[in-house]
């Protein structure tokens, strides 16, 4: 058996070999970007998977990426991308998400380098004889890494602050993580030479950390006042508003208070340090997902007989000019 999986996977590898083909191909993807994380939602608590995500946060996503075909069914490629994600709670339909009232933004830099296998192929599509355009349909797995670095509004003054250094929630985190690429692509070539894809890409991720949210809520007195805005943007004013809205929809209310924060009867926030509360789910990472077309241009290459016979071509001709100059 073992003998058997080794056999095939050198034929996949190194099948197709003993021809030239059009190998190498370079090219750019454009698309959207959106997250899963705790953040947002809709009505009900937090779940996995894209039914938990709010379509209206959905933004751009770039990419440059060289793809190198193994054999028929195999190929490599790494990519670089850049996108932006974002949440929201106040667009969310649940009433103690709402009333947490956070809100982010995010620049993703994401290197990975990636397996894809064909899982159907068409080499002449409609039939016609012309062998142009060919389809394959493909899944892939890889592994890669991210930068980023998660940042808020503050409304009054329309300006965005870097939430790593605060620490919201007393942890230092780091603005580098390892992730898992995934998902499913497809592509027409035309001509041998131009060829337009779309991919669907989920990401794993190895932090919780993208919306800066995770555990519980921090130290109040052991944080600037920049970091306090940040940290509880809960107020007495939201609550109310928040559950009043959730009462003319039929939803639960909230029972929110601010984290660690107890409100005074004047609406001001006073730290509880013996009764740290939930911010967010740290028992789930955050992930993120990418859907982008592609257009890439393919380079040809010399297969083995090529380069012999070039080579033999050569040596011929270097012997026939030293020969002619003897006389």
């Amino acid at each position: 058996m073992l003998r058997n999986l080794l056999f095939l996977l050198t034929f996949l590898l190194f099948a197709d070999f003993s021809h030239g083909q059009y190998r190498w191909e370079f090219g750019a993807k454009a698309g959207v970007a959106n997250y899963l994380g705790d953040i947002g939602g809709y009505s009900g608590p937090r779940r996995d998977g894209p039914v938990d995500m709010r379509f209206e946060q959905t933004n751009w996503a770039l990419g440059a990426y060289s793809r190198y075909k193994v054999s028929r069914l195999l190929s490599i490629q790494a990519e670089f991308n850049a996108a932006r994600i974002r949440g929201a709670d106040y667009l969310s339909l649940n009433a103690p998400r709402a009333a947490r009232n956070l809100s982010f933004r995010n620049l993703i830099m994401e290197l990975s380098a990636r397996a894809e296998i064909t899982i159907f192929q068409d080499n002449d599509v409609g039939g016609r004889g012309y062998y142009n355009p060919d389809f394959r349909l493909y899944a892939f797995a890889g592994v890669g890494g991210i930068y980023h670095n998660p940042q808020a509004r503050d409304a009054e003054t329309n300006t965005w602050h870097d939430l790593r250094p605060l620490k919201t929630e007393d942890v230092a985190y780091s603005p580098f993580a390892f992730v898992i690429p995934k998902g499913i692509g497809l592509y027409f070539t035309h001509k041998k030479k131009h060829r337009f894809g779309w991919e669907f890409g989920w990401r794993t991720t190895f932090t919780d950390y993208l919306d800066d949210i995770s555990g519980t809520y921090g130290n109040w007195h052991e944080m600037d006042e920049l970091a306090q805005q940040f940290s509880n943007r809960t107020t007495i004013e939201h609550i109310n508003f928040v559950n009043t809205q959730a009462e003319q929809a039929g939803l639960p209310v909230s029972d929110v208070n601010p984290g660690s924060f107890e409100l005074s009867p004047s609406g001001e926030n006073i730290h509880n340090p013996n009764n740290p509360q939930k911010r967010g789910d740290a028992s789930n990472n955050d992930s993120y997902l990418f859907t982008q077309f592609s257009y890439g241009y393919l380079i040809k290459g010399k297969s083995n007989f090529s380069r012999r016979q070039s080579s033999f071509i050569k040596k011929k001709r270097a012997v026939g000019r030293k020969t002619r100059a003897k006389f």
